[in-house]
């Protein structure tokens, strides 16, 4: 079974921001967000349509160097 390379690399986020010494839940409501929302997209369950909320998920997380550049959520 392939992984999906976008999936794995949102994962890896997860790992990032452990290490970074938080939960996922404590940065999501530290940015505003809802845990579980973002649970979602870390995983590719949210966010095909390009929503406007994924979109700033993926920012957020970009800008605290837990994501690369060029993930897009499609």
């Amino acid at each position: 079974m392939m992984q999906n390379h976008k999936n794995t690399t949102l994962r890896n986020a997860i790992a990032e921001i452990r290490n970074a010494g938080m939960t996922v839940t404590g940065w999501a409501r530290v940015h505003g967000f809802k845990p579980d929302t973002v649970f979602k997209i870390l995983h590719g369950y949210y966010g095909c349509n390009g929503g406007k909320v994924a979109k700033r998920i993926i920012v957020a997380l970009i800008k605290d160097g837990h994501l690369q550049e060029g993930v897009k959520v499609v």
